[in-house]
């Protein structure tokens, strides 16, 4: 959703192009069937050479969401 925004305002340095964001639904929920939950420790908040493209967009994902929780 960050990346959309950012590309439709033509604004990549803030998350979210800066806007407020609401988020709800259940986060009790069963873990995904593919990959790990951002909330599970195997999915760091860094970015590394060799990480997967998958393993990427996890940490991005994760990074994106401890923003909206700070």
């Amino acid at each position: 959703m960050s990346s959309q925004l950012a590309k439709a305002m033509n604004e990549f340095d803030l998350p979210y192009d800066g806007m407020d964001m609401i988020f709800s639904g259940d986060f009790a929920q069963l873990p995904p069937v593919f990959g790990s939950p951002l909330y599970s420790g195997t999915v760091g908040t860094q970015l590394m050479s060799r990480m997967t493209v998958q393993g990427q967009e996890a940490a991005i994902g994760k990074a994106l969401w401890h923003q909206m929780l700070n």
